[in-house]
């Protein structure tokens, strides 16, 4: 019996994310009633991007999407199909060619590829955030800024009590307001008035008053966490300072010496982050950087 034990494998979870901007896998191993992430891959495809006038994938786009999927195949070779997960989000929600384009990616990834409503992906992005983050009893508010959506979501411990998700994200709103990568005050207010429209009806739900903490998931607020860190600004915490003045910069630049998709999704992140800290009356809080959607899948 002990020689079994000691052969006994682990056993071993598989997660993917279709994410609006990036496509994510990660595998975690089981142990002693804990999972651990074994490996983590990220590339950015930009799916949200990738929609035409009439609402559909475009060929290219489909086509790099793919190509990301046989990739990840790859990566899960050797893992029971009973412990993968893959879930697709808002903008397999909303292409109009997405009936079509599922069954391809599908092939692709060898796996079923489930497309999750706005409120299940919230909860599953809180999910991954408290079994991150130390336990604790304090009421927490997770921000989600993905490609084309933004997830709100107060919950305490392990469970979500609100959960919202908005049509509004950092490739989306960029490509709507600056598709030519070139950044004006107008363009930003403009930009800031369209987000505010979406986000107006949550201002009570989500309000300051209900939460103790917050906390911020994903690429685009670690991004952000990462500039006020490399700069002194902040000890990597996103603050209203350092917001405003990420968003002065960006205006003053104009699209001087930056890459357009680099420069498109930075601003993505900083007028949507800068309206949510008109939930906190532009009082100071704290939103440190998590990757978690993944986790709550796993």
């Amino acid at each position: 019996m002990k020689g079994e034990a000691q052969d006994k494998q682990p056993i071993l979870l598989g997660a993917v994310d279709l994410g609006s901007n990036s496509f994510r896998v990660e595998i975690g191993r089981v142990e002693d009633y804990r999972i651990t992430t074994e490996s983590y891959w990220k590339e950015t495809v930009r799916l949200a991007g990738g929609i035409d006038e009439n609402g559909a994938f475009t060929p290219e786009i489909q086509e790099r999407a793919l190509a990301a999927l046989r990739r990840f195949r790859e990566k899960l070779d050797g893992i029971d199909p009973q412990n993968i997960r893959a879930v697709g989000t808002q903008a397999l929600r909303v292409a109009t060619n997405s009936a079509d384009f599922l069954p391809r990616a599908e092939e692709a990834l060898g796996h079923p590829i489930e497309i999750i409503a706005g409120r299940e992906e919230a909860r599953l992005v809180f999910s991954g955030c408290a079994h991150t983050l130390p336990p604790s009893s304090e009421k927490r508010l997770v921000v989600d800024i993905g490609g084309a959506s933004t997830e709100l979501i107060i919950g305490c411990g392990f469970i979500a009590k609100e959960c919202e998700s908005f049509h509004v994200g950092c490739v989306n709103t960029s490509r709507a307001f600056f598709p030519d990568g070139k950044i004006t005050a107008n363009a930003l207010k403009q930009a800031q008035l369209s987000a505010q429209a979406e986000f107006e009806e949550a201002h009570q739900e989500f309000s300051f008053r209900n939460w103790d903490a917050a906390y911020g998931s994903a690429g685009t607020i670690g991004a952000v966490a990462d500039i006020g860190l490399a700069s002194g600004l902040t000890n990597g915490v996103v603050t209203p300072a350092l917001l405003k003045v990420m968003r002065k910069e960006l205006v003053e630049a104009g699209d001087l010496f930056c890459h357009r998709e680099v420069f498109s999704h930075l601003l993505g992140s900083v007028f949507e982050f800068l309206l949510l800290v008109i939930f906190a009356d532009e009082g100071f809080y704290d939103t440190d950087a998590a990757d978690v959607l993944l986790d709550g899948v796993i």
